[in-house]
Formats: C-alpha cells, structure tokens, sequence
C-alpha cells in the first residue's frame, strides 16, 4: 500500500505496521529493511501479539511473543530508524523504554470486545 500512500501524502511521515511475529520473516534484520527499503519512515508492532499475553507466552517457547516485537524495535533503533510500540501493561512498556523506542502508544484495551 505504500505506493498509494505516497502518491498523496506530500509532508506527513508514513508509519508501517511491522508483523514481528510474522514466521516467514525469520531474520528481524530483514524484516526492518523491506520497510525502510520501500520508503516507510518508521515502522510500530501492528499487529502485536501484545494484547494477548496468554497467547504470547505460549509463543515465546518458540520465538514469535512480544519479545520479538520488543527485538524489531530495538534493531530498528540501533539503525536509527524511527519507531512506535503498543504496549499494554507496565512491563512491556519498560521492555520498549529499553528498545529505545521513539514513541509508545498506551493499548488500554477500549478497541477489545464485540
């Protein structure tokens, strides 16, 4: 969608929600260059796994829980690449606070239910 984006917005910095625990992505690395690499200016966790911490401690065994939201950020940052977290409890804000991470958006779970 970057292209469509782009084509309109002439002033305005484009953010990518950046799928971490995206399995197919199994190097961060790479990941965080696909994005810069098609011109986004920064990337945030979206979608995260954070707002399900049940889920994301059973995926942590294998790699995919919100610690590798919290590594793309750092990595990121250590390229000087701007970033945006969700972070939904206090921990995970300081795990982002330690990423180095530019801005932290507060999750405080409004969006979930039906």
């Amino acid at each position: 969608m970057y292209a469509e984006i782009e084509n309109v917005v002439d002033t305005t910095p484009i953010i990518a929600g950046a799928e971490a625990i995206d399995p197919t992505y199994r190097r961060l690395p790479r990941l965080v260059k696909a994005f810069r690499e098609t011109g986004y200016d920064g990337i945030i966790n979206f979608p995260t796994i954070g707002n399900n911490p049940t889920r994301s401690g059973m995926r942590e065994d294998v790699g995919l829980g919100f610690s590798r939201e919290v590594e793309m950020v750092r990595l990121a940052r250590a390229e000087d690449y701007f970033t945006m977290a969700y972070v939904h409890d206090v921990e995970q804000a300081r795990s982002m606070a330690r990423a180095g991470v530019d801005v932290q958006v507060s999750h405080v779970g409004w969006t979930a239910g039906g």
